[in-house]
């Protein structure tokens, strides 16, 4: 693992302010449990009573720094949401597929608006990764890169 993820892995566990304007969680203390095999860079669980983020240091690596710095807050930002996967069985696929999308778009909001002052070049990475991407999506459960950019674009300002 580099030194740029050791380090954010102890920012996020220090706990930081969050924005008047949201509604989210204090900021927890979160286990961090690496895993080689896994697709995405990183995913967190919402578990209340002990919230992980999964990393891939693999994919992680492949990442500018700054942007790294982006998702890992990103993932935090589902935890102290307490963003939790709906069962199947409980709504439409298209309406789980919705709700998870807005989980994608609030997580986005609370990493761009923490970030904003303090880390602009996280931002400005999340937003140039994601602009790159334009109207393609990762999957059904995730908003498309122009969505996501404009959504970080508008957190980060306000």
């Amino acid at each position: 693992m580099n030194d740029v993820l050791l380090i954010v892995l102890a920012w996020l566990n220090a706990g930081t302010p969050r924005p008047a304007a949201s509604n989210p969680g204090p900021a927890p203390r979160v286990v961090v449990v690496v895993d080689r095999n896994m697709r995405d860079a990183a995913m967190a669980v919402a578990d209340p009573v002990r919230p992980v983020i999964y990393i891939n240091p693999s994919v992680l690596d492949e990442l500018e720094p700054p942007f790294v710095t982006f998702v890992l807050r990103h993932e935090h930002a589902h935890i102290r949401f307490g963003h939790q996967r709906p069962d199947r069985n409980q709504g439409t696929t298209v309406g789980v597929e919705r709700l998870l999308r807005s989980y994608e778009l609030a997580a986005d909001c609370l990493a761009a608006a923490e970030l904003g002052s303090t880390q602009p070049d996280a931002v400005s990475a999340a937003v140039r990764f994601f602009a790159k991407l334009g109207a393609t999506r990762i999957d059904a459960e995730h908003p498309a890169g122009n969505e996501r950019a404009a959504m970080i674009r508008a957190c980060s300002t306000g």
